[in-house]
């Protein structure tokens, strides 16, 4: 997936859970589609939520485009007052195509100047990925999708934070997948013995003991495949 810099991100490549904290650059249409086909169970806010996540209040109104129902079947939008814009203009803008939805009965709708302006038609601009974005606003706006983030973001950002900010680690080195991926390890090696010895508070003697089990089981290896060798000499 790419973020809003275009920049691909390769820890999302390779894991089938996103969740993606108030950077609403990963909500576009090509990342949300890559997720759909990939089977990948995103959380990933648009604009509006990432606003509402970070504590600002977002601008919102009773005909604003997120008011309009999305109809993928029929490629029409239905506007809060039940009428429908269809898709009548085409053109291109940064090398990508944009549709125009224009308002069919809006010369007879009672709230025509608040949601379109006095005298004139609604207008809607999408693009081919409208389906997407519906489809993951929605996911994040249910109950079991808002928990969802919330357990998500307590278990997956915090180590990014850590690793960012803590271990001043933000960006690769090398160069090439195989060496990232390596280097990638090796942070996240890192960030965890950091992790395990937090939780163990520096207690000598639960590493003492750890060592120990580890000498222990070590030895146990050792005598057994001692033993094998042993037996396979003896009747081979």
């Amino acid at each position: 997936m790419k973020n809003k810099k275009e920049r691909i991100e390769l820890s999302y490549n390779y894991n089938s859970q996103i969740t993606v904290d108030h950077d609403y650059g990963y909500f576009s249409g090509p990342n949300l589609r890559y997720r759909e086909q990939k089977g990948l169970d995103g959380y990933i806010p648009d604009s509006k939520q990432a606003q509402e996540q970070k504590g600002k209040k977002a601008k919102d109104g009773p005909y604003s485009k997120d008011k309009f129902k999305y109809d993928e079947e029929e490629d029409q939008f239905i506007c809060p007052n039940g009428e429908v814009l269809i898709r009548k203009g085409e053109y291109e803008y940064n090398g990508k195509p944009l549709y125009t939805y224009y308002g069919a009965n809006c010369e007879e709708c009672p709230f025509r100047a608040d949601c379109a302006g006095e005298g004139r038609i609604r207008v809607i601009t999408s693009d081919d990925y409208e389906a997407e974005r519906r489809r993951m606003a929605a996911k994040m706006r249910s109950k079991e999708g808002k928990e969802e983030y919330r357990m998500r973001k307590e278990t997956v950002e915090w180590p990014f934070g850590n690793i960012k900010h803590n271990l001043k680690f933000r960006e690769f080195l090398t160069r090439g997948i195989e060496k990232v991926r390596i280097e990638h390890n090796l942070v996240c090696t890192a960030h965890n013995l950091k992790v395990m010895w937090a939780k163990i508070a520096g207690k000598v003697a639960v590493l003492d003991k750890i060592g120990s089990l580890i000498a222990n089981s070590a030895s146990e290896l050792g005598n057994f495949f001692g033993f094998r060798a042993m037996l396979n000499s003896k009747y081979h």
